[in-house]
């Protein structure tokens, strides 16, 4: 892999993973946002997008999108750094595939997430790294594994060895067991003791003669054992026998991962399950309330949905909801994540987000929506939503309660608009007290006031 965009706007991260990727040897782009990072992949080619989630509107995952939705663009590998939980940012991605999640913060693993990446569907060739203290016999082995169609990689001593597994990111090392600043096994020892190396597979390559050698080996951890007397063939072999069932793997796992989020995302709206949506809660519920961070959700329904289906067909009524997924998808931040919740009713989720912001977001939200028709067979459909917000405390099943009574109040007091749910009677938490008169948020209709349930 060549050139990578790195799209961040701290220029102290840029500036780090730009230094990580280059040590790999990379040629590093660095922009700071979304118009920027489009703009220079139409300008010269890229094999690499390395993006912050957190970036200025569309966010990553609007540029995510517009890669994925680019037929020039749509096979570049792509990666998020990001401080949030992998399942969080692949329910925000839809159906859009993300090559790799790295967590911000690790030395080395960036490097190796895009080399993982870009060798997912391979299996010839490989990156080899060869830690010996003869010269001779590095050149000898460098030799045979070139000629085997393997890019080498050369360390003489421990330290070496340890700063190229991470900087050059290999698919396998082959080691002396006896090197001057630490044996084999020591080092052996200290790859698996670090992140970016804990997985890499290694092969001892020793002269030394005696079973306790092989014995110890396999104890310590290693994946093959060979010697240096025997033909450069039989390791040549062994290699390629671990390269091939190393990258099985990282198809199986990629496999596995697709799959998963297959079952995970609607296939209307390309938002979370319901089901998906309910185990994403509980744990960033958890999450929030160990840090001490708010939390707040939404439950939307479309306004006079069963209307839109019986004047317009179904083929209408999917349409709008597979555009009101999308405007969704589109609205989210780094941590937040929305689901299909049932029918025509969505939810969204904001952990760290307070009642009030997550209401005016929600509102933003609905009047973006309610001034663009979504485009259908039968013509445009004017759309609008009601829509209920409560904070998350203790218990997500209320917090959803509380919402969906909230959202059929905004139903009852006239539809498209947004209600905040007041806070629980027995909560010893302290809130601002609410009001009998309307609150609103901006210019649109975020209401505090009691009123009735009413249906869609």
């Amino acid at each position: 892999m060549g050139a990578v965009l790195v799209v961040e706007p701290s220029r102290l991260l840029q500036s780090v993973h730009g230094s990580e990727l280059r040590a790999a040897g990379h040629e590093v782009v660095a922009v700071a946002d979304v118009v920027a990072a489009l703009t220079a992949l139409r300008d010269r080619r890229f094999d690499a997008v390395v993006s912050a989630v957190d970036l200025p509107a569309p966010g990553g995952y609007g540029l995510l999108r517009a890669v994925r939705a680019d037929r020039d663009l749509a096979a570049l590998v792509f990666a998020f750094v990001t401080t949030h939980e992998p399942a969080i940012v692949r329910a925000a991605t839809g159906r859009d595939w993300v090559d790799a999640i790295v967590p911000k913060g690790q030395p080395g693993a960036l490097a190796g997430a895009l080399r993982a990446a870009d060798r997912g569907g391979r299996a010839a060739g490989g990156r080899v790294l060869v830690v010996d203290d003869s010269p001779l016999a590095r050149r000898l082995v460098a030799d045979a594994l070139a000629d085997a169609g393997m890019e080498v990689e050369i360390a003489g001593r421990a330290d070496e060895a340890i700063d190229l597994a991470i900087r050059a990111a290999p698919d396998v090392v082959v080691l002396d067991i006896d090197l001057p600043q630490a044996d084999g096994f020591t080092l052996l020892e200290r790859l698996r003791d670090r992140p970016a190396t804990a997985e890499l597979p290694v092969v001892f390559l020793t002269s030394m003669d005696g079973i306790g050698h092989l014995e110890r080996a396999f104890v310590d951890g290693a994946d093959d054992f060979v010697r240096k007397a025997q033909d450069p063939r039989e390791l040549v072999a062994r290699l390629r026998r671990i390269l091939d069932r190393r990258w099985a793997t990282r198809r199986a796992a990629r496999r596995e991962i697709e799959l998963t989020q297959d079952a995970n995302v609607d296939a209307l709206t390309a938002l979370a399950t319901r089901g998906h949506a309910e185990h994403l809660l509980a744990a960033t519920a958890g999450e929030c309330r160990s840090r001490g961070r708010e939390m707040a959700l939404a439950l939307l329904d479309v306004d006079h949905f069963k209307t839109v289906n019986d004047h317009h067909g179904h083929e209408a009524g999917d349409a709008v909801l597979r555009a009101l997924g999308e405007r969704l998808l589109g609205a989210l931040g780094g941590g937040d994540f929305a689901a299909r919740w049932g029918g025509e009713e969505l939810l969204l989720a904001f952990p760290g987000a307070s009642l009030t912001d997550a209401a005016a977001r929600v509102d933003r939200l609905r009047e973006e929506v309610a001034r663009a028709p979504v485009p259908t067979l039968a013509g445009p459909v004017d759309v609008t939503f009601s829509a209920g917000v409560a904070a998350v405390h203790d218990d997500t099943a209320a917090a959803i309660g509380a919402a969906d009574r909230a959202l059929y109040r905004a139903k009852r007091a006239g539809r498209d608009r947004v209600l905040v749910a007041p806070a629980p009677a027995a909560s010893n938490r302290e809130f601002p007290r609410m009001e009998p008169n309307d609150s609103l948020f901006g210019a649109g209709r975020v209401r505090l006031r009691e009123a009735g349930r009413a249906g869609s």
